[in-house]
């Protein structure tokens, strides 16, 4: 446990130099070479561990064993047809550059985390990096350890998302199809693309309390959606093994541990929704309001988890808005009594979260952390 909080307070605090030296020195270069190095610090953490921390490392480790049987790249993504060309590319050159399961560890993380951090510094005027940051790596980063295909994948979507946010629609659509090529999953990104559109032309209380009251009805009613959505074929056979009839419904911790994080940007909303900028980079109160609709989708689709563990990934696709989110919140308060008190707030309320899922409930397997490289065991408390 004490080397992810170790880890993120390393990789938080040169994110948060890095964002004085822009706002106070005036030094792009520095900036963007401390995020790259806060981005490496979790990239090295990750690729460090041993394959027995988080619960589907050692798959992985098994399919790089057999990507070195295999004589050319072609041949290894043949052998796992089933399996996204783009990530099975990484699965070759881990095990046929490198040789070793620990260099695809440290390429998911690189990839996962640095094209998040390269999505969120396109919002850096009006979202603050190191609290989106922290956010990422509190509610998210041991997910990193689990989905690694996802993981990458949603990087490539959340970066789609800000070419969305600037109305360079081709540019998206074309990344959402990439990141397709590393999870298939990842076309449930088109839908929150098509919100979003929907919300720009639209933004009208009509719409969002559609929206809401649409979040409200699958977060009660999840596995009737989940039966009805498995109707069709192409869904039924990327999660139909996953459905499981006897599984429970409604439950309030999903909901609870994103709460705040939803009340927040409600509560603050006139400085939350303010409008600035100009061109393409302007931030409007429609993309304000996207960010909380995808909260609440978020929480709706965390029910997920009550039917099957693996499905709860779904609620994945919505949730970086809510990093972007706390970073806003932080970011747009002008009081600044009020915005020490909240980044104090948020500071506790992540650690709180990050240690109640990861350490005492267990989410994702990734505590304790064990290192053969780095000769730490179960027995060191790490």
């Amino acid at each position: 446990m004490l080397i992810y909080l170790g880890a993120f307070a390393v990789s938080v605090g040169i994110a948060a130099y890095g964002e004085h030296l822009r706002t106070k020195k005036n030094n792009e270069k520095g900036f963007y070479l401390c995020l790259a190095l806060a981005v490496l610090v979790m990239a090295v953490l990750a690729g460090l561990r041993d394959p027995s921390i988080g619960t589907d490392s050692v798959v992985y480790e098994e399919w790089v064993a057999d990507a070195k049987l295999q004589d050319g790249l072609l041949a290894c993504i043949r052998q796992r047809h089933k399996t996204e060309p783009l990530f099975m590319t990484l699965v070759y050159l881990a095990a046929h550059v490198f040789g070793d399961v620990h260099w695809l560890y440290f390429m998911v993380d690189l990839l996962a985390c640095g094209l998040f951090m390269i999505g969120l510094v396109q919002y850096k005027e009006y979202v603050s990096v190191p609290y989106g940051w922290l956010a990422y790596l509190c509610l998210y980063y041991g997910d990193t350890y689990n989905a690694e295909r996802q993981s990458v994948a949603l990087g490539v979507a959340f970066l789609a998302f800000s070419f969305v946010w600037k109305k360079k629609y081709h540019w998206a659509v074309l990344l959402l199809a990439v990141s397709c090529l590393f999870h298939n999953a990842t076309f449930i990104s088109f839908g929150a693309l098509l919100i979003y559109i929907l919300l720009q032309h639209f933004d009208n209380w009509w719409v969002k309390g559609g929206l809401a009251a649409f979040s409200v009805y699958l977060a009660f009613f999840s596995k009737a959606v989940v039966r009805l959505a498995l109707n069709v074929d192409f869904i039924d056979r990327l999660y139909g093994y996953y459905y499981d009839a006897n599984a429970g419904g409604f439950t309030l911790n999903p909901i609870i541990v994103r709460l705040p994080f939803l009340i927040l940007p409600i509560v603050l909303y006139r400085w939350y929704a303010k409008e600035e900028g100009e061109g393409r980079r302007r931030f409007t109160r429609s993309d304000a309001d996207f960010w909380i609709v995808m909260i609440l989708i978020e929480m709706a689709t965390a029910q997920l988890r009550n039917i099957n563990v693996p499905l709860y990934r779904i609620c994945l696709y919505f949730a970086f808005f809510r990093y972007l989110a706390i970073g806003r919140v932080v970011k747009c308060v002008e009081d600044e009594r009020l915005r020490k008190l909240l980044k104090a707030a948020m500071w506790g309320m992540l650690v709180i979260i990050w240690i109640y899922q990861a350490y005492i409930q267990g989410n994702n397997a990734i505590c304790p952390y064990t290192s053969e490289i780095l000769h730490i065991g179960r027995e060191t408390f790490f």
